[in-house]
């Protein structure tokens, strides 16, 4: 009698998934899959046979062959699954630049933003400043009724650019991931060097033009405040050398 166990493979079978990443994808997911599923602070309720299963932001929802739901962890899904059918090269380029971190590893990985401060320190500051005008207490309730909705932006120097706020109220909720936008370095999606000059030329325009132009309404007042900080460290002639270096290049070639 053989004591050895017989081998077998999977066969292959198309599930439905959806990845909860804010609360517009939570919506999605109901729609799609009833609602057995709810929303709660920053995660998904799943009704199953065996039970009450919690899915965190970033896992996969899938939806399997006898219709039962359940997560599944983005690793494990990344490792087990595949699209069915091929997707557009510029929606898996979007997809590729926004990832769901766990917050512990933001606090640590990236730095606060502009100031070389500690997140302690931010956070005191963000709480000073919003004191009276209540910003963040009604940040708060939105986000407990949505969850996070929009990445925070990591910028190609390793700093927060964007989403203090939310990360603020994350840490004060005790929600466990967010989700981030990675931006790339720029000379990763700068085009060839007669193109490049192009938009050296454009960037220089815009960012001398920016203190005049009324970018709350666009961005925000705190994110133009932001970008008029940052601009100030850019010289505008600069890039405009640039730009004519990068015109030179091209001609050569």
């Amino acid at each position: 009698m053989t004591t050895s166990a017989t081998r077998y493979r999977k066969r292959p079978v198309t599930i439905d998934a959806i990845q909860f990443v804010d609360a517009p994808s939570a919506d999605r997911i109901r729609a799609a899959f009833g609602d057995a599923i709810r929303f709660d602070i920053g995660c998904l309720l799943i009704d199953t046979l065996e039970g009450q299963m919690r899915a965190e932001l970033g896992d996969w929802i899938v939806r399997g062959v006898r219709g039962e739901c359940y997560p599944v962890k983005p690793d494990i899904f990344a490792e087990t699954y595949e699209p069915a059918t091929p997707q557009p090269a510029d929606r898996a380029a979007l997809r590729d630049r926004i990832e769901v971190w766990p917050l512990a590893r933001v606090l640590t990985e990236v730095q606060c933003g502009s100031q070389d401060w500690s997140w302690e320190e931010e956070w005191a500051d963000l709480d000073r400043r919003h004191a009276e005008t209540g910003y963040l207490t009604e940040l708060e309730q939105q986000i407990r009724q949505n969850g996070i909705t929009m990445p925070v932006l990591i910028g190609s120097d390793g700093r927060l650019w964007d989403g203090h706020h939310r990360l603020r109220i994350a840490v004060r909720l005790g929600i466990g991931y967010v989700p981030v936008e990675l931006t790339p370095p720029a000379d990763m999606v700068l085009p060839e060097p007669a193109d490049r000059a192009a938009v050296l030329r454009e960037a220089a325009d815009e960012i001398a033009n920016a203190f005049g132009d009324p970018m709350a309404k666009h961005v925000g007042i705190i994110a133009a405040s932001w970008l008029r900080r940052r601009a100030r460290d850019i010289e505008p002639g600069k890039l405009r050398r640039m730009a004519d270096e990068g015109q030179q290049d091209g001609g050569r070639s």
